[in-house]
């Protein structure tokens, strides 16, 4: 048993008081303590608050859920939790525990006992306290509940896999974003990637793409750079113009906006835009 519950009860004439106390069996640590007092005519209905009290108490420890009295539905992540490795098929996934709240922000996390240790453990517990839940719900609404997270491990480099701020902050490795490390929704651009297309480069149908670092607010940082010619130099020079003023709905991660890299393919004001 995990948990074990010790009380009294004292009963004088027609009026008794009842008192409980929850510990956890591990460390005897008091979960939680309350008693209620009356008459004992009402025993039963206060036998029956007390017990709810105590059911609410429970709930608020990990992978408790007798006969769905905490909640009907758990709490999901709303996108896959994956952290960069070196080495993925070493350990297999994390197993953590999450306590979300009826808002779906986690609020705790504790680690299951076959997780192990170590430092993709630690990176792990940092996307957990990040990341955004469905909540879970009893009844339809909404309400607290723990959750078993499960966090998957995607192949890097070793540079990818212990160093992310390096690899997020360097734009030839940022773009392919690593095992989501470095954003989970990418920057979109607000409007079409295109550009007018001096006349002196012909009528043809080309591209450039253009290296661009978008801010939180959706706004180009620095300058941008040519990542491939068009074959075009004034095209070239016409798209990275347009493309510092372009605005992004910004990339984001955990639910919260970044910063983040994006390779614009830029194609003349005449032809379908795009970007990738």
């Amino acid at each position: 048993a995990n948990q074990m519950v010790v009380g009294n009860y004292i009963e004088s004439g027609r009026n008794f008081r009842l008192s409980l106390a929850l510990y956890d069996t591990h460390d005897v640590t008091r979960l939680w303590t309350d008693e209620v007092t009356g008459s004992t005519d009402s025993l039963f209905s206060l036998l029956d608050r007390m017990a709810n009290r105590m059911a609410a108490a429970l709930c608020t420890q990990p992978s408790y859920n007798p006969g769905n009295i905490c909640f009907d539905t758990p709490a999901k992540e709303r996108a896959p939790l994956v952290i960069a490795v070196a080495h993925p098929d070493s350990g297999g996934p994390l197993s953590l525990l999450a306590r979300v709240s009826s808002g779906g922000e986690v609020s705790d996390v504790r680690i299951a006992a076959n997780t192990g240790a170590g430092e993709r453990v630690t990176r792990a517990l940092t996307l957990l306290r990040d990341a955004r839940f469905e909540p879970a719900r009893r009844g339809g609404r909404p309400v607290a509940a723990w959750a078993n997270v499960r966090v998957g491990l995607s192949g890097a480099s070793v540079e990818e896999a212990v160093a992310p701020a390096r690899v997020c902050a360097n734009p030839a490795t940022a773009v392919k974003n690593p095992g989501q490390a470095c954003y989970d929704a990418r920057p979109v651009p607000q409007s079409a990637p295109l550009a007018p297309s001096p006349s002196s480069c012909g009528l043809g149908g080309q591209t450039v793409n253009v290296l661009v670092q978008v801010g939180i607010g959706g706004r180009v940082i620095g300058d941008p750079t040519v990542a491939r010619e068009s074959g075009c130099e004034a095209f070239d020079q016409s798209a990275i113009d347009v493309a510092q003023n372009m605005t992004f709905a910004p990339a984001t991660k955990g639910g919260h906006p970044v910063i983040a890299w994006i390779v614009l393919q830029m194609r003349p004001a005449s032809a379908a835009g795009g970007h990738e």
